[in-house]
Formats: structure tokens, C-alpha cells, sequence
């Protein structure tokens, strides 16, 4: 076993293996009046699955978790499972009682899938493009989350790529196209005898644990998203949202995160946005047009807008805050005396999260306190 250097060809995925939608599926959905585009790619899934050994990608399909091995670890099968929504509700009940919003959310997602399923369904009543055994639950469930768990994007299915764990603080592999096929290269050197690790993106243990049904325990920072909804209790910070991701800042549209050591870049700026008027934001966009922003990463702030930025950032960290009912000691105990995984993990995130935010609060104060006494003893040097 070798070290693998930087840039390393790690493997390559041909397009002749990549199971994806196709146009006719694209269509037939967008008949169906279904608006959700991974819908294509569930359906595509689906059909490969009841052809059995039939399909060309049995052998890939053969290594995917079933049903019941998603039903053991991840909280929206546990839900999607269940038809009945007082069964559904039932079932969440003690997850809302630690987080309500990771809880609402993932019913919301669970009765927005039963939605697309009667959709297609009744389509392909009238169409017949797929066999009917597409619509069985138990197919169409395991299609999802599958889906849910292993789909790139628009991408589709990619053997081998699909197979790396996440960690949040690594980013060891990269997918580059080329010649009609997809190159998985090494963005680092690795270690031999190392695991080799591609990174989902930034995502705090919620939307890990929501999206994928794990957590990442081993990070070295903790931080907490800052969901779109909250952006908007405060007017000022949301028409901030609006001009960051209108004047090409795309890139960090769903960044916005509250750290345990204070502020991370994308939050900085859009608080210190917000901080600002119209006039001072169009002075911004004419004399830095290709990035109006770059100027809050380099502090050129007044004190006094200083000052909104830290106080709109407690405010933010309190509206999430009030999103707990339980304090971090009852999540801990809940953790270690609790046999069922979901509840376990989610009081575990609880208390994560609840520190995280009391840790922001504590940094960003001391901050402030510092930089207060910065500006005083520069005042009382010039007054001599």
C-alpha cells in the first residue's frame, strides 16, 4: 500500500454506467405537474429496481441498503413508512419535544413525497410508461431513499463515487468530467492506510442527520445553519440575503452559520450588509462591482455599524435558541438513558447545537468587549 499524491486519477466512472433520468422521464413528470426536480431520477431508480436481474445495473443496484437497513438508522424512512399521518405524528412526537423544527420539517418532506407519488401515479394510469410495480410502497420507498442518500444531484447514480464517507473538515476527492466520463481525482495527498473521505458540503449534524441519517461527531468546529425563515424575522438582514445572492454571491446562498467561535465569513458579511443603508450599498456596487461585499471582510466599518452586526448576531442566535425546549443538561441525560436511535442522536444534536449557540454568544461579546477597549485606549492616545 502507497501514499497517493495530489491530483491522482483515483478511478473512472463511465458514462455507460451511470444510471440517470432520462428526457421521457423528464417530460412524463413535468406532465404529471410535479415541480420537484429529483423526482426524474427517483423514478428512474424505481424501474431499474423491479426489473431485478434483468436491469443493467444489477450489480450495482445489488450493493444499495434495503428498506429495512434504511428503516434501522434514518428518520425519514421511519416516517415514510408509516401512511397513517396520527402514526406519523405519534412517531415524532419525541423528536419535537427535543427539536421541532428538524421534526416538522422532515414530515413536511414525508407528505410532500406521498404528494409526487399520487401525481406520477395517476399519470402513469393514463400514460403506462412504467410497469405498476414502480408504485408499490416498498419499492418506492427504498427508491427514495436511496435517492436521498446517493444521487449526485443532477449527476445521477455514480458506482464507486457514492460509496465515500463525509466528513465535514476533509475534502479528499474531487469529480472532474472528461472524454465522456467522470474522473474521481484526489484534491490532497493521502496517507496510506488512510480512509478516503468526500465532503457533502456544510452542513451542520441536523441537516446531516435529516438528509442522510448520520452525524459527523469528529469535527474540530461546531456551528449551527441559520435556516431561511429566521433570515427573515429580521427585515433588514433579509433585503441583506436578498442583494448578497442577487449581486453574484450565489456561492453562499445556504452558508449563513453561527459558529461556536463566533462568526464565520458568510454571516459577517451579511449582518454587516444589513448593517448598511441603500446609498452606502450602492456606493459598494459601483466601486466593486464584481464583489460588492469585499470590502465588510476587511472590517471597513464604522463602530457604530459594528455594533448592529454584533448585537443582530445574538438576536440570531436567541431566535434559535427559543427553537429548544429542553436545556443542554435534560438533552445529555435524555442521550445517555434513551434506547431509541433517533432520539438519542437528535437529543446528542440538541445539546451540540444549544452550545454551539451559547458559544457564538460568549465569543462574539468578548469580541466586542475587545474591540471597545481597542478603540478607548487609541482615544485616550490621541487625546494624550
Amino acid at each position: 500500500m502507497e501514499d497517493i499524491p495530489k491530483d491522482t486519477i483515483l478511478a473512472r466512472i463511465p458514462r455507460a454506467v451511470i444510471l440517470k433520468d432520462t428526457p421521457e422521464i423528464v417530460a412524463f413528470v413535468e406532465r404529471s405537474g410535479v415541480g420537484v426536480n429529483y423526482v426524474p431520477g427517483l423514478l428512474a431508480l424505481a424501474s431499474e429496481l423491479v426489473k431485478g436481474a434483468e436491469s443493467h445495473w444489477t450489480p450495482y443496484l445489488d450493493m444499495m441498503p434495503s428498506i429495512d437497513g434504511y428503516l434501522q438508522f434514518h428518520p425519514l424512512a421511519k416516517i415514510i413508512a408509516l401512511e397513517d399521518a396520527e402514526q406519523r405524528k405519534t412517531l415524532t412526537a419525541p423528536w419535537a419535544e427535543l427539536v421541532p423544527g428538524f421534526a416538522n420539517k422532515l414530515v413536511g418532506q414525508a407528505a410532500g413525497f406521498d404528494l409526487y407519488v399520487q401525481q406520477t401515479q395517476a399519470m402513469n394510469t393514463k400514460e403506462n410508461m412504467f410497469d405498476q410495480k414502480v408504485f408499490v410502497r416498498e419499492t418506492i420507498i427504498t427508491a427514495n431513499m436511496i435517492r436521498q442518500s446517493r444521487m449526485w444531484s443532477e449527476h445521477g447514480y455514480l458506482p464507486i463515487m457514492d460509496l465515500f464517507n463525509h466528513r465535514n473538515e476533509l475534502y479528499q476527492v474531487d469529480l472532474v468530467e472528461e472524454d465522456g466520463a467522470w474522473l474521481m481525482v484526489a484534491k490532497a495527498d493521502i496517507q496510506a492506510g488512510d480512509e478516503i473521505y468526500d465532503n457533502y458540503g456544510i452542513h451542520d449534524n441536523q441537516q446531516l442527520f435529516g438528509a442522510w441519517g448520520f452525524c459527523d461527531w469528529t469535527k474540530t468546529i461546531n456551528y449551527r445553519r441559520i435556516p431561511i425563515d429566521v433570515h427573515r424575522a429580521d427585515t433588514a438582514i433579509g433585503h441583506a440575503v436578498d442583494f448578497m445572492l442577487k449581486e453574484q454571491q450565489k456561492k453562499v446562498a445556504g452558508l449563513f452559520f453561527l459558529a461556536h467561535g463566533g462568526f464565520t465569513s458568510a454571516i459577517h458579511k451579511l449582518l454587516r450588509t444589513s448593517s448598511l443603508d441603500a446609498r452606502d450599498l450602492s456606493v459598494l456596487m459601483m466601486k466593486y462591482p464584481d464583489d460588492p461585499t469585499v470590502m465588510l471582510d476587511r472590517q471597513m466599518v464604522s463602530l457604530d455599524n459594528e455594533a448592529i452586526v454584533i448585537s443582530k448576531g445574538i438576536k440570531l442566535a436567541r431566535i434559535l435558541k427559543a427553537d429548544y425546549p429542553k436545556t443542554v443538561e435534560e438533552c445529555k441525560a435524555i442521550a445517555r438513558e434513551s434506547t431509541d436511535y433517533v432520539v438519542t442522536t437528535l437529543a446528542r444534536i440538541c445539546a451540540e447545537d444549544l452550545e454551539t449557540l451559547d458559544g457564538f454568544e460568549a465569543t462574539v461579546r468578548k469580541e466586542w468587549a475587545n474591540v471597545l477597549e481597542q478603540k478607548l485606549s487609541t482615544a485616550y492616545e490621541i487625546m494624550g
